[in-house]
């Protein structure tokens, strides 16, 4: 996803330095089953740290996990104000719900809703 930001196909590494040079400060790239890694722009240099999903995850449906991704990091983040701790509880919260639920297929609309 983080290559739909470029029209040029470009190596992770080269974007977030472009992305840093417009004033980015801090990126967070989700990898699915294979966890997320944040990126800081300290004094000009990128800073990287890889939080890696839990070792026994078996992911059934991954539909809907991107969102309670983003929820379980917005909430960790402004509960501790820590990037690092919030992403983590944001993997396991999101490799959780992808292992548990069955995405979408559980979501019945009627028309009503």
């Amino acid at each position: 996803e983080i290559n739909a930001l470029s029209p040029d196909p470009q190596p992770e590494e080269a974007l977030v330095g472009h992305l840093f040079t417009l004033c980015v400060k801090r990126l967070l790239v989700t990898r699915g089953a294979g966890g997320a890694t944040i990126y800081r722009n300290e004094r000009k240099h990128a800073l990287r740290e890889d939080i890696p999903a839990a070792a026994a995850f078996l992911e059934r449906d991954p539909v809907g996990a991107g969102d309670v991704f983003a929820a379980a990091f917005m909430s960790s983040l402004l509960r501790s104000d820590d990037e690092i701790a919030a992403a983590r509880a944001a993997v396991s919260a999101a490799g959780d719900f992808a292992a548990r639920t069955s995405g979408a297929e559980q979501i019945r609309m009627t028309a009503k809703q």
